[in-house]
């Protein structure tokens, strides 16, 4: 350590101004916004003298590497530009990773792009409001500051010092550390994501570089299942309501076993199943939304796709059916761009709105709608704000608070797990009575064939491992994230017998088995689903 600061003290001697400035300020901002990924690295390892000079390599790494970048850009022009970019991503993405342990991957920044004003509201603290201010504060300073700049010739050599200096330091901390920077790196894969703000840098060109790719694509629309069609043989007008439920994990369901009677109206309820090993597209909405009405399966699925492939919801429209998108989330992300969609979160459609639109709303004037294409079949989509965080509290009326304490803070770390926990668990409640009151209205249509499905987009991390809400990387997510509530009814005189579904109840599945599911409900045929299993049936 002596001699490194021995080192660093005689090249600041070679350096002109700019590049001293940004050396210290690359290593400054490499120990300060980092604090998320040395916390992480120490809960890893155990405290002892090889882990500190361990994280002593990995700062000099990381503030090698951001002095590289800066030097690359750096002109009298660009560097308080640079400064206060890099201050304010490295401050905020610290933020976020030290309160909630999320990770800037490029599906985060994704979530990131596609989050509203209402659900920003939702994560805006005191505390943010206060970092938010000393970063309008830093900037202000950093433009004020005057910064000696020197003659071409020696900012240029300054430059080269840098370039040059920066990948020597990285190789030679990485060969000195080399059995422990590889251990991590084999055993600790999703730590390197807190590092910032290389990382959210490296993942905002990393989904910008996607998107441009995959935008490239020019011409009609491609259809995955060009064959489909609704069997003559079909007879009888299905009626459908598919509910896409928010953040509701599977094992907070009290019809999986879970000790808190979290489905008090379901559970009630005859002929219906509730799926214990259901897993997710996705850990975000961004992701799952558009995959699971996608053909592709979770493997297969670029994020872009949504808007160059037709989904299954395209595919039962050219079929016949009528379809519908009912949103109090915020939005379908692409899903419902070429069908008809209605906007719930505002009192002009929706009757149920106090404290903010409720999910309940989605079932006015159904009726009417079924009245309507009475000869046709029906399928409705109703995608619900369900259990989204952080504000749990939010979610449901006061008169399904049941389990107390309940966290009424946005910032969840204000509050006990148990208070988050019953905060989470009563917005489920609140779900569960949504699914009662479709089936109640599917019930008074006891002339079609009738059936309600409830699938969850994600599940959430409600502190476990330290980490809350949802958007961890899928390879790295727990399970809580990944493991979704999943329910379906049907009528006693279905197609699909509820002796056939409840057989297959614990089977393992997944997203990936919605699209072909919804096509053998309305009974169209399609050749891209031969080998994909139904949830219906083994």
């Amino acid at each position: 350590m002596e001699h490194l600061a021995l080192f660093g003290n005689h090249l600041m001697k070679f350096l002109t101004k700019q590049y001293q400035l940004i050396l210290v300020y690359a290593f400054s901002v490499a120990g300060l916004f980092n604090i998320p990924l040395f916390q992480k690295l120490f809960d890893a390892y155990d405290l002892s003298l090889n882990s500190i000079l361990f994280s002593i390599s990995l700062w000099v790494v990381i503030g090698s590497l951001n002095a590289f970048v800066l030097s690359i850009f750096s002109n009298k022009y660009t560097l308080k530009s640079l400064m206060v970019i890099f201050t304010i991503i490295g401050a905020s993405t610290s933020y976020f990773s030290f309160k909630l342990g999320i990770i800037f991957d490029d599906v985060m920044i994704l979530n990131m792009i596609s989050t509203d004003v209402a659900e920003a509201e939702g994560l805006m603290t005191i505390e943010l409001m206060m970092l938010i201010f000393v970063l309008v504060i830093f900037t202000y300073l950093i433009f004020k500051y005057q910064i000696r700049f020197a003659g071409i010739k020696e900012e240029s050599i300054s430059k080269l010092i840098i370039l040059g200096l920066s990948p020597v330091l990285m190789i030679a901390m990485i060969l000195a550390n080399s059995a422990t920077f590889a251990s991590f790196i084999r055993e600790h894969k999703e730590i390197r994501y807190f590092a910032t703000p290389i990382t959210p840098i490296y993942s905002a060109i990393s989904l910008l570089k996607e998107s441009y790719t995959e935008s490239e694509v020019i011409g009609d629309m491609i259809n995955p299942v060009p064959s489909a069609h609704i069997s003559f043989l079909d007879s009888d007008k299905e009626l459908v309501i598919l509910i896409v439920g928010e953040t509701v994990r599977s094992d907070h369901m009290y019809l999986n076993g879970y000790q808190k009677n979290t489905n008090p109206y379901t559970s009630k309820i005859s002929n219906l199943v509730s799926y214990k090993n259901f897993s997710s597209c996705g850990t975000s909405t961004a992701i799952s939304v558009p995959c699971m009405f996608s053909f592709e399966g979770r493997k297969n699925f670029r994020k872009n796709n949504i808007y160059k492939e037709l989904n299954v919801l395209d595919t039962l429209v050219k079929a016949g059916v009528y379809v519908e998108w009912r949103d109090n989330n915020s939005s379908s992300k692409g899903v419902s761009d070429r069908i008809k969609t209605f906007n719930f979160r505002n009192d002009s459609i929706n009757t149920f709105c106090d404290e903010e639109c409720r999910d309940l709303g989605m079932l006015v004037d159904l009726k009417n709608i079924i009245t309507l294409h009475n000869n046709e079949d029906i399928l409705i989509v109703l995608h619900a704000m369900g259990s989204h965080g952080p504000e749990y509290y939010k979610r449901y009326p006061e008169n399904f608070a049941i389990f107390q304490p309940e966290c009424k803070s946005k910032d969840l770390q204000d509050c006990e797990i148990d208070e988050i926990v019953n905060a989470y668990d009563n917005s489920i409640v609140y779900s569960d009575y949504l699914i009662s009151e479709a089936i109640n209205l599917l019930k008074e249509y006891p002339g079609k064939d009738t059936r309600m499905l409830y699938i969850s987009d994600h599940g959430e991390s409600l502190g476990e491992f330290g980490l809350y809400l949802h958007g961890y990387p899928y390879q790295f997510a727990p399970d809580s994230q990944k493991n979704v509530a999943a329910i379906t009814w049907a009528d006693q005189n279905a197609d699909i017998p509820f002796e056939m579904v409840n057989a297959v109840k614990d089977v393992h599945f997944s997203h990936d088995n919605l699209a072909c599911s919804l096509l053998e409900i309305f009974e169209v045929s399609a050749e891209a689903c031969t080998d994909i299993p139904s949830i219906f049936h083994k």
